[in-house]
Order: structure tokens, then sequence, then C-alpha cells
């Protein structure tokens, strides 16, 4: 998933689909932004925007999925789980991932 701006124009881009918002002429004030009707996207890119004293600010998601389990290493009867370390690595960066960020483009 990419985001690129130019002006007041987001593109985001998920898996080569492409989807482009124009807030040019937007006055101040808040946007929530409708997920598309085309289902071509698995998520909603941008969920609201808002022009405060000219200044426009665009809220955008990232699609996280499912968290981690803890892998079985092995088959059958020798199968084990993954140390918990190992688990608890994974699971603290998924958890990271989700944090809100705020980054300029």
């Amino acid at each position: 998933m990419t985001y690129t701006a130019d002006g007041d124009t987001v593109t985001a881009t998920v898996n080569g689909v492409v989807e482009v918002f124009d807030f040019s002429g937007s006055e101040d004030g808040d946007y929530r932004i409708e997920p598309p009707e085309s289902g071509d996207l698995p998520i909603a890119t941008v969920s609201r925007a808002s022009r405060i004293d000219g200044v426009l600010t665009v809220y955008a998601t990232h699609h996280f999925g499912a968290p981690p389990v803890r892998a079985l290493i092995g088959t059958g009867d020798e199968a084990v789980l993954e140390p918990e370390a190992e688990y608890a690595e994974r699971l603290a960066a998924y958890e990271a991932g989700k944090q809100v960020r705020e980054v300029e483009l």
C-alpha cells in the first residue's frame, strides 16, 4: 500500500489498484470518506479529511490483517509451538504497526 500527494490530491495504490482523492477547492470543514463501492480494494484507503484555515489533513488507513498466532513447528507428533519469545516479537511488531502515525507526504 502506497500513498502519494500532489497539492490537494492524494493517490492511494493497493495491489496495483489506484484510488484518487481530489480535495482541490474544498472549504474548511470535516469530510467523511465513504468506502469505494467497486469492491476492488480490501479497505477504505482514506477514512476522512479535514481542512482548517486552509490546511488539509487526510486520514489514511492501513490493512493489518489478522493478528499473528503462535506457529506450530514440525509435523505430526513432533510438532511443537514456536518459542514464546519469537511469538511475542511477532505480536509486538503487529501491534506497533497499528499505532497512529503522522507522516508528511
